[in-house]
């Protein structure tokens, strides 16, 4: 998440900083801003396991499934700002 911090500071000429949080405080981050304990839960159950690295891939399905080139992240970022 560090490079989508920097993406977006670039982008926004503001300093953001990010800080990880372990799976306890994000859940309480969650919960204190909202969201439901299940839905918490999921959310950093699934946040875990993108860490592991379970999400990622070599496929080139994306591409093939929207029938262009994926935009990359920070180009992306930079276009919102």
């Amino acid at each position: 998440m560090d490079d989508v911090a920097e993406a977006v500071s670039r982008a926004t000429r503001t300093r953001l900083e990010y800080r990880n949080v372990s799976p306890g405080e994000l859940r309480d981050i969650l919960i204190a801003a909202g969201m439901d304990a299940d839905h918490a839960s999921f959310v950093v159950r699934s946040e875990e396991a993108i860490a592991r690295g379970d999400a990622r891939t070599d496929s080139h399905d994306l591409g093939r499934l929207i029938r262009r080139e994926p935009t990359p992240l920070a180009q992306v970022i930079a276009a919102a700002a």
